[in-house]
């Protein structure tokens, strides 16, 4: 159940609002709320973010200097996102999974070329 509405800003924002709800209605969203919140605190990171990786794939630390970018096939596997049949990595040929932990978000992937690019990553 959606408890929020959408509303463009002049500034091009989204706002969130919550319409006039009832008791019950505010039991339920803050029964939601806190499973979200629980959900965020076991994994280490914002869930936005983690929908975000699986939606538009990721850039991550390829090897030293040189990052890579990871088309949206991943999925989340216990505590990290998951590439599939990695084929070549740092010039090591591999048909293994690899994995990016959700803690290292910031450290070694990122969701933008920009994010990683602060991280030292300069090469493509």
């Amino acid at each position: 159940m959606r408890y929020t509405s959408k509303t463009k800003t002049a500034q091009g924002n989204m706002l969130y609002v919550l319409p006039p709800l009832d008791d019950f209605d505010r039991y339920s969203l803050a029964q939601k709320l806190g499973a979200l919140e629980d959900t965020e605190e076991k994994l280490g990171i914002d869930a936005d973010i983690v929908f975000k990786a699986l939606e538009n794939g990721i850039y991550y630390v390829l090897c030293e200097g040189y990052g890579g970018y990871c088309i949206p096939t991943l999925d989340v596997r216990g505590k990290c996102l998951v590439k599939h049949n990695v084929d070549f990595d740092c010039g090591i040929e591999s048909h293994w999974d690899k994995y990016f932990p959700l803690e290292e978000h910031g450290k070694t992937w990122a969701l933008t070329k920009e994010e990683l690019e602060k991280l030292g990553v300069k090469k493509w």
